[in-house]
């Protein structure tokens, strides 16, 4: 599960990480050093061989005047990892080539930059154009920073996807 943004002080700060809805299940402790005005992101990301490993992410949240930048995070534990597809809005992805091939579980989000307007994002099998996930819309503002983070989902035939608004 993801959760909400959380206000914390500078310093070090202690993080559990527990099964999705029962916190007796404690799958890891570990601890962040943050530093006061800035923003931190703390994942747990478990990798397709069933190893966990923790990523540190300081986002880039300072706007470009001339394009909306997105931040890319897989989560999903998938062997051969994902295909992620960027098109125009209302587009498919059938002669499209994927943006971010065989994006891998457990590396630190890839940023890509795109020019204002509206886009469709889908994700799909490395490889294969079998739709996990999408069309996800978003219209894109010259000056956006956004995130988006792929995780797994109970149903081995989809991922989830959350947008994160980081400006």
């Amino acid at each position: 599960d993801i959760t909400a943004d959380n206000d914390v002080p500078d310093g070090i700060v202690p993080i559990t990480y527990t099964a999705a809805g029962d916190q007796g299940v404690i799958l890891i402790d570990t601890a962040a050093t943050v530093a006061t005005g800035a923003r931190y992101f703390v994942y747990l990301l478990e990798t397709s061989d069933g190893t966990t490993t923790v990523v540190e992410y300081i986002p880039e949240l300072k706007p470009i005047e001339t394009v909306a930048r997105l931040s890319f995070l897989q989560s999903s534990p998938v062997e051969n990892g994902l295909d992620v597809y960027t098109v125009a809005s209302g587009e498919t992805i059938d002669e499209e080539t994927p943006l971010l091939p065989g994006l891998p579980s457990g590396i630190v989000p890839i940023d890509a930059d795109f020019i204002a307007g509206p886009i469709d994002i889908y994700v799909t099998p490395n490889g294969d154009k079998t739709v996990l996930a999408g069309p996800i819309s978003l219209d894109l503002t010259t000056g956006d920073v956004v995130q988006i983070i792929i995780y797994e989902n109970v149903d081995p035939n989809f991922v989830d996807v959350v947008v994160v608004p980081l400006t």
